[in-house]
């Protein structure tokens, strides 16, 4: 994200904020954001400040956690902790804001130490640190329009099996499966209007300046170079399109929930090609955005105890690479079908298969971008002594490369602030062409320790 996206976020926050310090009472018994009746109790700048009620209003978690690599040399991989403040607020009867901003700290013997990209913090082997704006937005509510502006994140569709038509915020693949769903979302800068109405509920966003997937630095335990340590990155500025804007359509019909989604995005991914070999022998390589449209729907049913879940999505002109690095660009078709079963309480099972398709796809594209490419995938999520006790599996299959990815996260509560988690990811890939094939020597067990209040 740009700095001036960045300090219009904090600047309009700061603003906020002090009209709020500057309220000698400010009093939402009943506020209406969009259609949702919220209660919030009264917040009143007494003569101890608008500190008074600030931490009913934040929430403070530190976490540190190890993850040790189960083959090989059995090495430590991870070795970090973190300190995240999110603060919400209701003010002004009509407004809300909310800021997360969470700050890394990675150890001596923790592989983002050997990143060879510049992160704060002293020289390598010494404690290195990342920052990261999750959100910062405001949000008004007049009658049944919602308006927000700020850092946030975009959630769009169901499925967690694939991107079919979550695809507008983009992700943190830096350690793949080590990040959860939800910590992975890079937050964007970007315009958000809701109408809610009897016929259904309106969304617009506006992404001036979108942001763009993260993958393993330099250096770190995940890293590949893709095209030689010589190799010369130019970034190509032509195309002038740089901005994101989409609609959803929402309506919930008794027991079923259905959304029509339409999107102008620019793919998630930087697109590569190459250009020329210099009489220095380094490769040309230039560097470009690549926009695409998206035509989507998602359909969820509940029956009894079952959720039936149905997502589809076309995207126009997504670039692919051919054999020999030019670009070509194909219509994809991505979709998937789950199902879910409440056993019981919050326990669940669940199913979901999830294929992609490339249209009019042709052998220049190479073993590495097959036609077809097919997911299952299995999980389940149950509590035990009191919901203190929580353990969640995962099991993925994907075909043609014939991967597979398992994964247990157990965690558990010794009391409302402090928690205990401890998680095993075991994979299996041989296939060069699978996406992850950078991971396939990464079995690991991690052990992280939280504290929330």
């Amino acid at each position: 994200m740009s700095n001036y996206m960045k300090a219009i976020s904090i600047l309009l926050l700061s603003c906020l904020l002090s009209e709020l310090c500057l309220a000698q009472e400010v009093t939402s018994p009943s506020i209406d954001l969009g259609g949702f009746e919220l209660e919030s109790d009264t917040f009143k700048a007494d003569d101890a400040g608008w500190w008074a009620g600030f931490d009913e209003l934040s929430r403070i978690t530190l976490k540190h956690e190890v993850s040790l690599q189960l083959e090989g040399e059995q090495e430590i991989v991870n070795n970090r902790s973190s300190f995240q403040f999110e603060y919400e607020q209701f003010f002004l009867n009509n407004y809300f804001v909310k800021l997360d901003n969470k700050v890394n700290f990675y150890w001596d013997n923790d592989h983002v130490n050997e990143s060879k990209v510049d992160l704060p913090g002293p020289a390598p082997n010494l404690l290195r640190t990342d920052n990261l704006i999750r959100e910062a937005f405001i949000q008004g509510s007049f009658g049944n329009t919602s308006v927000k502006i700020g850092i946030q994140n975009l959630i769009w569709g169901e499925s967690d099996g694939g991107a079919i038509t979550d695809v507008v915020s983009p992700r943190n693949f830096s350690e793949l499966f080590l990040i959860s769903l939800e910590e992975s979302r890079i937050g964007q800068f970007m315009l958000n209007i809701d109408q809610f109405s009897s016929v259904g509920d309106w969304s617009l966003f506006f992404i001036p300046e979108p942001e763009f997937n993260q993958y393993p630095l330099e250096g770190t335990q995940y890293y590949i170079d893709a095209f030689g340590d010589d190799a010369e990155i130019a970034v190509d500025n032509s195309d002038e399109d740089t901005d994101e804007y989409g609609f959803r359509w929402r309506k919930t019909f008794e027991e079923t929930d259905l959304s029509l989604m339409i999107a102008s995005l620019i793919d998630n991914n930087y697109f590569y090609t190459f250009d020329e070999l210099g009489s220095d022998g380094a490769n040309k390589i230039s560097q470009m955005r690549q926009g695409f449209n998206l035509y989507g729907i998602a359909i969820n049913h509940a029956r009894d105890k079952s959720l039936y879940s149905v997502e589809f999505a076309y995207k126009s002109d997504l670039a692919f690479s051919t054999t020999d690095f030019k670009m070509v660009t194909h219509g994809v078709i991505d979709a998937s079908i789950k199902f879910e079963y409440s056993v019981k309480g919050s326990n669940t099972i669940a199913a979901e298969l999830v294929n992609r398709r490339i249209n009019d796809w042709s052998e220049n594209l190479g073993e590495a971008t097959p036609k077809d490419t097919t997911s299952l995938t299995l999980s389940s999520n149950y509590t035990f002594f009191n919901e203190d006790l929580s353990v969640s599996g995962l099991a993925t299959i994907t075909e043609p490369t014939n991967s597979h990815l398992l994964s247990v996260f157990s965690s558990y509560k010794f009391t409302d602030e402090l928690s205990l988690g401890v998680d095993i990811h075991l994979i299996g890939v041989s296939d060069s062409n699978d996406a992850l094939y950078s991971n396939r020597k990464q079995d690991q067990i991690v052990v992280r320790i939280q504290s929330q209040f």
